[in-house]
């Protein structure tokens, strides 16, 4: 599929091969009643990571996932919730999203499995608070449901300093998910961890002791990060068992052209455009993945400036649209409506926009486990699929697209010391620049991918508003 793309700027490409899924029977402590249910939508075993996972959860530990994209991550959490609810109809679970667009689509993902179940008595109660959530609908969803789909900012805002308005939500809770994990580092991840340590504190005055679910991309120290994101040992499973197809990954480095006899570098974002009109008119969908608003409303002015007949076929998509304008581009992504999209990394969580065949990513997103996750995006139904990686006017960029092996590495996430009152870990240390002047441009590109992990920028914080 990479034929998709300039010859003259493709670099490399990668070959992914497709792997098949590995299978086990349901745990014997899940109930009957959601086993059966899920039999008959077809899910007659789980994958082999999912029955891992459940039993451990199940069992009562704290558990942290790092499993690929569509690895099937919301099944694992959600039944043990149902199977709690099964055995106590009072539990109560909350679920944790960097996003209100993936809290909603998991609430629809919870409501399609909830559906399959013959429930001896009243069905759990899901819903979602969050910001789009009227202020007068909150307390009677917090005092009656069963799972709450949250963020982290309305953990903060509303639902802790509050807690004595909806005590039962405390008194009762079971589970606690994070999703996306991976997203909670450096400061960010620093502010999240007292956030997690605040809400722990009142489960436990309410007499509470919820298992902790995370979910996260391939990371290097799962477990140490776990532990210090949320102050308590964790179990890990990585083994994944799902299946995956084959995948093209391209390195892509803009080709140049002539003008007033200088030579200019095309830039990457409105290649990544040309790119993804070529993939549509030859009817593949797909994304772009840019790095701010700016550059997504441009590329698409771009776009539809020289392919006016795609306008309504490639849409545009970033963490500052109202809820109603959010939930419709999702809608006709999901139906197909859509053919492409154009998005900042508001995208990059597990959202589910329907089938793509081809993502390109128009500049390095600042962190491996961010291009794997945008990747991720396509293929998600084991066909196959095209990635490219096109390198912005950036020494990281091209180090990155020169030497592609550097993809292969497992991050080290780590949140900022300071605030957690520890000092700096050997890994900081390592990336300080002060310490390694005179190095060659390679490690000093090196040292900046490093470094990067740590410089969560304000744009990327959860893209939620209040």
């Amino acid at each position: 599929m990479h034929q998709l793309l300039d010859p003259d700027g493709v670099l490399s490409v990668r070959e992914i091969e497709a792997r098949e899924g590995k299978f086990a029977d349901f745990p014997e402590s899940i109930a009957p009643h959601i086993v059966d249910g899920l039999k008959k939508v077809g899910i007659k075993q789980l994958y082999t990571h999912q029955k891992e996972a459940i039993e451990a959860i199940l069992a009562r530990k704290n558990t942290i996932i790092t499993t690929s994209t569509a690895s099937g991550k919301s099944m694992i959490y959600t039944v043990p919730l149902l199977n709690n609810y099964l055995a106590n109809s009072s539990m109560t679970a909350l679920y944790l999203s960097p996003a209100k667009a993936l809290g909603q689509n998991q609430k629809k993902t919870m409501h399609e499995i909830v559906n399959t179940i013959d429930w001896p008595a009243k069905p759990p109660v899901i819903e979602t608070c969050d910001g789009d959530t009227p202020y007068r609908d909150r307390k009677s969803i917090l005092n009656t449901g069963s799972v709450i789909i949250s963020t982290p900012d309305m953990l903060h805002y509303s639902l802790l300093p509050r807690h004595r308005q909806w005590q039962r939500l405390f008194k009762n809770l079971a589970y606690i998910c994070l999703d996306e994990a991976h997203i909670y580092r450096g400061s960010l991840g620093g502010n999240i961890a007292h956030l997690i340590r605040r809400l722990r504190r009142i489960a436990k005055f309410y007499g509470a002791d919820p298992t902790f679910i995370l979910c996260s991309a391939t990371i290097a120290n799962a477990l140490e990060f776990a532990k210090n994101l949320v102050g308590t040992e964790f179990n890990l499973v990585d083994n994944d068992g799902s299946p995956t197809g084959d995948k093209a990954v391209a390195f892509y480095d803009p080709p140049t052209y002539q003008r007033n006899g200088k030579e200019i570098r095309k830039l990457a974002h409105y290649e990544a455009g040309k790119a993804l009109a070529s993939c549509v008119m030859k009817g593949h969908r797909g994304i772009v993945f840019c790095r701010s608003r700016r550059i997504v409303e441009n590329t698409y002015r771009r776009l539809i400036n020289e392919f006016p007949y795609l306008k309504g076929k490639v849409i545009t998509y970033k963490g500052t649209l109202t809820a109603e304008s959010r939930r419709q581009l999702e809608d006709e992504l999901f139906s197909g409506r859509a053919k492409g999209v154009i998005a900042t990394n508001a995208l990059e969580v597990g959202i589910d926009i329907g089938n793509l065949d081809v993502v390109i990513i128009a500049g390095f997103p600042g962190s491996i486990s961010s291009v794997w996750q945008q990747a991720g995006r396509a293929g998600r139904q084991s066909q196959k699929a095209l990635v490219c990686l096109m390198a912005n006017e950036d020494p990281l960029d091209l180090y990155i697209v020169q030497n592609n092996d550097y993809l292969n590495k497992e991050e080290t996430l780590v949140l900022l010391g300071d605030l957690l009152g520890r000092t700096p870990t050997k890994h900081t240390r390592k990336t300080s620049f002060d310490r390694n002047k005179g190095k060659s441009i390679k490690n000093q590109a090196e040292l900046r991918l490093k470094a990067r992990e740590f410089e969560i920028k304000e744009e990327n914080r959860f893209r939620t508003a209040f």
